[in-house]
């Protein structure tokens, strides 16, 4: 299929036929071309960065993809294994960000690792070590702990600033942070956003895209120039 629309979500659906005539369709599925060509020529980077979260029989990974976004990024190997690596591996889609590791041994150090991949293979991986909790009473003790910690708020004060046909910065307020507005802590900022016009395409849910910051701010490139107005 050639000659399609850059950053574009199709719906894709196939028949057979023969001189009878055509067979039943298959189910719609969904797929989005990319904004820009990107280099394959060469191994994805490392991934920025990798955050483990552990019950007692499962860990919860979330990450950030690698730094240089010219270079392809096709999907991610998530491997583990209790004390070494890679015993077990999972390729996921490139448009992940988080993936949960079932069926594990409680009380058990795992290493998990997280390479980027594309069509020339798996880029350099980055580790974590995690302990999956002993008991459930464990994790509701560390959930309760939570509870009664800080409370997380819908950010606000959403600002965008346009710097380029195809670029712009948005900045917004946390009122759960004390005065001075530094995080200090793990959390982070998702960021959706879409141009307005996809919005009302019949028969096509909207193709949100998403990227995540640590910090108050962040710079979104690859924007759809001459768009009138985008949804944040």
């Amino acid at each position: 299929m050639n000659d399609l629309d850059r950053g574009i979500e199709y719906q894709i659906k196939i028949a057979a036929l023969n001189v009878n005539g055509t067979g039943p369709f298959t189910e719609w599925v969904s797929a989005t071309t990319f904004p820009r060509d990107l280099d394959e020529t060469q191994f994805p980077e490392k991934p920025g960065s990798l955050v483990a979260r552990a019950n007692a029989d499962s860990i919860t990974i979330t990450w950030s993809p690698p730094l240089n976004t010219n270079i392809m990024v096709r999907g991610y190997t998530i491997g583990w294994g209790r004390g070494i690596p890679d015993v077990y591996q999972k390729l996921v889609d490139g448009k992940k960000r988080s993936f949960t590791i079932e069926k594990l041994v409680p009380n058990y150090e795992y290493v998990i690792s997280l390479r980027a991949s594309n069509q020339m293979g798996d880029g350099i991986p980055i580790y974590e070590n995690v302990r999956t909790r002993e008991t459930s009473d464990e994790i509701e003790e560390d959930l309760h702990q939570r509870f009664r910690g800080p409370q997380l708020a819908t950010p606000t004060g959403l600002r965008a600033i346009i710097i380029s046909a195809i670029s712009a910065v948005l900045s917004w307020t946390d009122t759960s942070l004390s005065k001075g507005q530094v995080v200090t802590d793990r959390r982070q900022y998702q960021v959706r956003y879409i141009p307005v016009d996809f919005l009302g395409l019949a028969r096509t849910k909207p193709a949100y895209k998403h990227i995540n910051s640590t910090a108050l701010n962040v710079i979104i490139n690859n924007l759809k120039p001459n768009t009138s107005k985008i949804h944040f």
